[in-house]
């Protein structure tokens, strides 16, 4: 899989480390970063599409933050990862939903840590699940399951667009479901995190208004299930 990585970096000798370090971790995993680096941040080309953003905080032209609000203004769902040597900006960072945060007194091994995690979320989005019929094989991206339901011997598969049904139990779902982002939230019902809106009062509801009931005896566990996911 090609990842398209725009790096934004004043200090050339940061960029090119970064560049470096993004070069070594393709060569280790599945993902091939194709870099463009701009040492000015106006010479990138805001239109352009790029599935990562490693930017420099510390610029003087434009700083990492307001180049993030610009970027976000194009592309909302944009993955940023900020670098600085200013570690109090961590928490302003992530007031911008940032990815990572790396430290520039510890580049090597922040940089390593970030695009790492990268890798395995990137893993997590593009996986599918494979539902086969008896004339064919459908791969329906995992991340636009909203949720599965199981009822009798069927197993039905929720997306935005459309309902699939199988034979499959639950236990089979969770044997070959190689995603950590699904909740189980009673017997019947296993929920992508990603499309929860809130948990309370024993419900968990997603983003459309549908709720689904949560055991008493599971409440503590679900929760605590969502708090992980929200955490990584």
């Amino acid at each position: 899989m090609i990842t398209k990585c725009a790096i934004i970096d004043d200090n050339i000798s940061d960029l090119n480390n970064i560049t470096k370090l993004t070069n070594s971790l393709s060569c280790e995993s599945n993902i091939s970063f194709v870099t463009e680096s701009f040492i000015d941040p106006r010479e990138m080309n805001l239109s352009n599409e790029y599935d990562l953003y490693i930017l420099d905080i510390d610029m003087p032209k434009i700083n990492g933050f307001s180049l993030a609000n610009k970027i976000y203004e194009k592309k909302p769902d944009s993955v940023i990862i900020f670098c600085s040597n200013h570690d109090d900006l961590v928490f302003d960072s992530f007031k911008l939903n940032a990815f990572y945060f790396v430290r520039k007194s510890f580049l090597k091994d922040d940089m390593i840590l970030a695009l790492r995690k990268y890798i395995s979320h990137s893993f997590l989005l593009n996986a599918e699940y494979l539902y086969k019929t008896n004339n064919s094989i459908i791969r329906i991206p995992i991340k636009d399951i909203i949720y599965f339901e199981v009822s009798g011997n069927s197993l039905y598969i929720h997306t935005n667009s459309k309902e699939y049904q199988e034979r499959k139990s639950m236990k089979q779902l969770k044997e070959n479901l190689h995603v950590d982002y699904f909740i189980q939230v009673n017997q019947n019902f296993l929920v992508n995190a990603h499309f929860i809106d809130e948990i309370s009062n024993n419900k968990v509801i997603i983003k459309n208004g549908i709720f689904f009931d949560i055991p008493r005896r599971s409440n503590k566990e679900v929760k605590n299930e969502y708090m992980r996911f929200l955490s990584k």
